[in-house]
């Protein structure tokens, strides 16, 4: 017999509230699918690269661009979902380690309204 705790019990689920509050004062219905994107920064274009065919692979529609910064290379993936917060929260955590995986950073996310 095995137990397992779920490792979002107790997440500060506040930014994603947050977001998803402001989604539904300017308008937006928080309930119907949203194009929500993910943004990250690489340090070089192969990695950058390689970590878009990740995201791809796994559903993502991805587009990379060399970054403002010198030398670092910008990742934005995007999917369709309803941004229900702990659903928001846990692709988050994903994405987090999606970026530490390939090196990289995870910016946040954002939604279409």
């Amino acid at each position: 017999m095995s137990v397992s705790r779920d490792p979002l019990d107790g997440l500060d689920q506040t930014e994603e509230e947050a977001l998803v509050e402001d989604m539904r004062r300017v308008g937006a219905d928080p309930t119907a699918p949203t194009d929500v994107g993910h943004s990250f920064l690489f340090p070089s274009m192969d990695v950058a690269k390689r970590a878009a065919q990740y995201l791809e692979q796994h559903g993502f529609g991805v587009f990379v661009d060399i970054g403002g910064q010198h030398g670092v290379w910008f990742v934005f993936a995007s999917h369709e979902i309803v941004p229900v917060p702990r659903h928001i929260a846990r692709i988050r955590a994903a994405m987090t380690q999606v970026a530490a995986q390939f090196d990289g950073t995870y910016e946040g996310w954002d939604a279409a309204i």
